[in-house]
């Protein structure tokens, strides 16, 4: 018998490191910080790019939000 899950997310390498840094302490405010400064993003647009991510994410029941 073989267990799959019922969905499979192969995330890209942004996902991916955004994902790395959902861990249940920092907040999305934290997470937008610590990646706009990493990849010379402007806060704004890193902040509507994870947001939308989690959203999408969180709709599909992956995180909790």
């Amino acid at each position: 018998m073989v267990l799959a899950p019922e969905r499979l997310f192969l995330p890209d390498e942004a996902a991916t490191e955004i994902l790395k840094l959902v861990d249940g302490d920092r907040s999305l405010g934290a997470i937008v910080d610590d990646l706009a400064t990493r990849f010379d993003v402007p806060r704004a647009d890193m902040a509507a790019d994870v947001g939308g991510m989690l959203r999408d994410l969180a709709e599909k029941g992956v995180v909790l939000l």
